[in-house]
């Protein structure tokens, strides 16, 4: 009867002993998703964009040419002009509502490129357990494949002797062909599965072992939510200082000069309207004017430009702003204490699922055990051919222990994405 039942039980030990150069969650840790360095570059271009901003200063060169025709007045005709020049500015801008906004958007990008680093680290270690799961159920499969053969061999050795009917041998023969379907379909998920796998590139078959991530204490201040919730309120606060102060009047003054013919002038401003204060300079190098007309003595200019919001002046406008501002002090007040509850729940429930994996780990080492000896009273013809594979396929310490693998990597992803915390082993 065993020789019929050689193959499964070949495949059966090639399953075990392919795990010892298979793939485990350290490999898993260790993929990079090739988007990572796009999210990066964008994060340190705003990073770039909010340091420009907080030093305020901006330069500028306009070079200029000019070609056209002026006319004659004395011989009615038109004589060609041309000039050329170059504009240097320079200047220094204040605008805490640009900084904030530019703040905002670096955290945002900051946010973006460590959640795309927790979520693919994330699917690879996803990617490994449904390898090491589909392992599991085609040993489970081949098991009762085994078992079903060998129903079958003995249902014909009672047919042979008159101890077995026609639909018992039936039945048997139905068996074996469903349990050789449920062997194809485990096939068919486990090559699905590594087929996944391979995207984070794990390949192989996957080693059936858990590790511990590192989930440490944090502040509920340091979390991406309050973060999050803390940008806001000072966005808000920029919005509400700049219309509590919109009723003053906006005002700019500037002042310039220019050499004989216009060939030299230099100029500054200061301005100040919104809460945007800027300081500017200018410096012009032009062609020297060829107009007979032009005034050979330098000029100078003096302008000073005030604005006044009238709305702002008669009317609370910043009363939308301030009312903002106030729900959004009250929001934190109450989010603190919350995102605390949530973080000491959240790590109740890692701390079951650990105790939960050390059992299981605790299991499998005797499930392991209890195969061996299964397999040496196979041996020595002590378990028959259904007996032996009964056993096997009616283990389920790893399959269980491989689910709450799965609970645990999905806890402590809310964990991280909530502290805002990369995955790392535990030292």
């Amino acid at each position: 009867m065993r020789p019929i039942l050689r193959g499964t039980a070949l495949s059966l030990a090639w399953i075990l002993a392919s795990l010892a150069a298979a793939f485990g969650p350290e490999d898993a840790l260790r993929y990079k998703d090739p988007r990572a360095d796009l999210a990066k570059a964008q994060f340190d271009a705003a990073q770039q964009a909010l340091q420009l901003a907080q030093g305020g200063f901006g330069a500028k060169a306009l070079p200029t040419l000019a070609l056209g025709q002026s006319p004659d007045a004395v011989f009615l005709e038109s004589n060609p002009t041309s000039g050329y020049g170059l504009r240097l500015e320079l200047g220094w801008t204040l605008n805490p509502g640009s900084v904030g906004q530019l703040a905002r958007d670096l955290e945002d990008r900051r946010q973006s490129y460590l959640n795309l680093l927790r979520e693919s680290t994330r699917l690879a270690l996803q990617a490994h357990t449904r390898v090491w799961q589909q392992q599991l159920f085609l040993r489970e499969a081949e098991a009762r494949l085994g078992v079903a053969r060998a129903r079958l061999a003995a249902v014909r050795e009672r047919r042979e002797e008159n101890q077995a009917t026609a639909l018992d041998l039936q039945r048997a023969e139905l068996g074996v062909e469903s349990a050789q379907l449920g062997v194809e379909s485990a096939r068919s998920a486990l090559a699905a599965a590594q087929r996944d796998a391979a995207r984070y590139g794990l390949r192989g078959n996957a080693e059936g072992r858990t590790v511990r991530f590192a989930t440490p204490d944090v502040s509920p201040r340091t979390t991406t939510r309050y973060l999050n919730e803390l940008a806001t309120l000072t966005q808000i606060q920029i919005e509400a200082r700049g219309a509590n102060f919109s009723w003053l009047p906006g005002f700019r003054a500037g002042v310039g000069m220019t050499t004989a013919r216009d060939s030299f002038g230099i100029g500054g401003s200061v301005s100040f309207n919104e809460g945007v204060f800027s300081v500017g300079t200018s410096l012009d190098l032009r062609s020297p004017s060829t107009d007979e007309n032009a005034i050979d003595a330098p000029s100078w200019g003096f302008v000073l430009e005030a604005e006044i919001d009238l709305d702002a002046l008669f009317f609370n406008t910043a009363y939308g702003a301030n009312a903002r501002l106030q729900s959004q002090n009250l929001v934190l007040q109450t989010l603190e204490a919350e995102i605390a509850a949530d973080l000491r729940a959240r790590r109740e429930r890692l701390a079951l699922l650990e105790r939960r994996l050390t059992l299981g780990e605790r299991a499998i080492v005797l499930e392991q055990q209890y195969l061996a000896q299964s397999k040496a009273l196979y041996d020595r013809g002590d378990l028959t051919d259904e007996e032996y594979f009964d056993r096997i396929a009616n283990v389920r310490d790893e399959i269980e222990l491989s689910f709450t693998w799965g609970e645990y990597i999905d806890a402590v992803s809310e964990y991280l994405e909530i502290t805002g915390l990369p995955w790392a082993l535990r030292r």
